[in-house]
C-alpha cells in the first residue's frame, strides 16, 4: 500500500459528488474564488442572543467566506447565509454544530472528509471548524459529553485481496460492544480491492435476537496508525429482532484519505474495525431515558395526577404524572388533549419525537425547538444542557419503537 491509502464505503458504484454534480478529484474546491469580487458584508444585527454573538466571532466567519457560494441560496443546508440569525439557527439544527460534542458536528466531519476544502488540506480546514465550534462552546461554557466507544475487535484484510477487483465477506461479532447488545449480534461488510491504493466497502449487514436501534457508524483502518479515524456513515435505523437486515443510509458513495506509514499496509497487514455513534436494544434506551425524566421531573410529575392547564388557542392540554409510568406501552399513544383543529394530541408519537409533547415540552425554546403548544419548557429548573442531552435521549428512543 502507499503512504496515502483510501478506503471507500458504498452502497453502488457511483460517485458522489462533493457539491453540486461534480465528482471529487483529488484537488480542493474553492468555496469564494479570490477573483471575485467580494460582496458587501451587512451591517451587523443588533439585540443578539449569548450564543449568536459567540457564533458571530468564532464559526459565522470561516463558513461566511469558504460556503457562502453553496450554502447561502443554492444548496441547502443554508447555514452560511447573510442573515447571522439564521445562519446560527441552521447551524445548530440537525447536529450541523453539537456544542456538547464538537467533534461530531457535521460541518467538521464533512470537511474533514474530503468535502469542498479551501486549502487543499482537508485535515487542515476541518480543524479550523472544529477549533471555531470548540470556542464557541467554551464561549457558552457548555459542558463537554463524554462519549463512548462503540467499536468492535479488528479483522485483517484477506490476503486474496492483493488482486484488484476482489472481494471477501467479513463478519464481525458485536458481542461486548454496548452493554445491551446481545452476545450473538453480528456485522457483515463485503470488502474489495478497488484499485492498488484504496479498498471499497459495500453490503453491511446486521442480525441479532433482539431488536437494536443503531446510529450512525465508522469504518476504520489501521486504527492505531490512521490520522482520521474512519469513515463517517450517517445511518439511523431499526435492526429487527432475527434477521439479517441490510444497512443503508440512502447515500452512494462516500471516501476518506489516511495517512498510513511508508513500506506497510495491504492485504494480510491492514486491520478493519466498526464504530457505531451509538447501538442499544430500544428498552435499554427506555430505561436509560426514563432514569434522566426522574431525575429532572420526579419534583412535579409523580405527584400530579392528569391536570388540565390554561388551553391553546381553544384546546385542551392535559400534563400526566409520567413518573409513575412503568412501561413504554404507558407513554405511547397517551392523549394529552387536542391540537388546535381538535385533533389527539398524544405524549408521545412512536418514531416521531418532532410530535410528542414529551419531546417538545423537554426541547422548547432550545435553538431551532419554539413550539406554541407548550407553556413553558421542562424541566422548569433544567439548564439547557441538560435539556438538550435529555431531549436526545427521548428522541432516541421514540425514534426505536418506530
Amino acid at each position: 500500500m502507499s503512504k496515502l491509502a483510501f478506503i471507500f464505503v458504498a452502497a453502488s458504484a457511483c460517485f458522489l459528488s462533493s457539491c453540486g454534480n461534480t465528482a471529487y478529484t483529488g484537488r480542493s474546491i474553492q468555496g469564494n474564488s479570490d477573483k471575485k469580487k467580494q460582496k458587501k458584508a451587512p451591517p451587523p444585527p443588533t439585540g443578539l442572543t449569548a450564543s449568536e454573538l459567540a457564533y458571530q466571532s468564532t464559526l459565522f466567519p470561516i463558513v461566511s467566506e469558504h460556503c457562502q457560494s453553496c450554502h447561502s441560496t443554492i444548496q441547502a443546508p443554508f447555514f452560511a447565509k447573510d442573515d447571522l440569525v439564521a445562519a446560527h439557527s441552521i447551524s445548530l439544527s440537525n447536529e450541523l454544530v453539537t456544542l456538547n460534542q464538537p467533534s461530531t458536528s457535521k460541518l467538521y466531519l464533512k470537511v474533514l472528509y474530503i468535502h469542498n476544502c479551501w486549502s487543499g488540506n482537508c485535515s487542515d480546514d476541518a480543524e479550523v471548524i472544529l477549533t471555531s465550534i470548540q470556542s464557541w462552546a467554551e464561549a457558552l461554557n457548555v459542558e463537554p459529553v463524554e462519549k463512548d466507544e462503540y467499536i468492535t475487535g479488528s479483522l485483517v484484510v484477506p490476503a486474496i485481496l492483493v488482486n484488484i477487483g476482489t472481494n471477501e465477506t467479513l463478519e464481525f461479532s458485536l458481542n461486548g460492544v454496548a452493554p445491551s447488545v446481545p452476545s450473538d449480534s453480528i456485522l457483515q461488510l463485503t470488502i474489495e480491492r478497488f484499485s492498488e491504493d484504496s479498498y471499497r466497502i459495500k453490503e453491511l449487514k446486521m442480525q441479532s435476537s433482539q431488536s437494536l436501534a443503531v446510529k450512525s457508524l465508522s469504518i476504520i483502518i489501521n486504527r492505531a496508525d490512521s490520522q482520521v479515524n474512519g469513515v463517517f456513515k450517517q445511518i439511523d435505523t431499526i435492526i429487527p429482532a432475527n434477521i439479517l437486515t441490510s444497512l443503508s443510509d440512502g447515500s452512494q458513495f462516500a471516501l476518506v484519505g489516511f495517512n498510513l506509514p511508508q513500506a506497510t499496509g495491504g492485504p494480510s497487514i491492514d486491520e478493519i474495525s466498526v464504530q457505531f455513534e451509538s447501538i442499544a436494544t430500544p428498552d435499554s434506551l427506555f430505561l436509560d431515558m426514563k432514569d434522566d425524566l426522574a431525575a429532572g421531573c420526579s419534583s412535579c410529575h409523580s405527584q400530579i395526577k392528569n391536570f388540565i392547564y390554561n388551553a391553546y388557542n381553544g384546546a385542551q392540554r392535559i400534563v400526566p404524572d409520567f413518573i409513575n409510568f412503568d412501561s413504554p406501552g404507558e407513554f405511547l399513544n397517551h392523549q394529552v388533549g387536542t391540537w388546535i383543529d381538535n385533533s389527539p394530541r398524544y405524549f408521545v408519537v412512536p418514531g416521531d419525537a418532532e410530535n410528542s409533547v414529551l419531546y417538545r415540552a423537554v426541547m422548547k425554546d432550545l435553538s431551532g425547538h419554539n413550539y406554541l403548544d407548550v407553556q413553558s419548557s421542562m424541566p422548569i429548573n433544567g439548564d439547557e444542557s441538560f435539556r438538550q442531552n435529555l431531549g436526545s435521549k427521548i428522541a432516541a428512543w421514540i425514534d426505536s419503537v418506530n
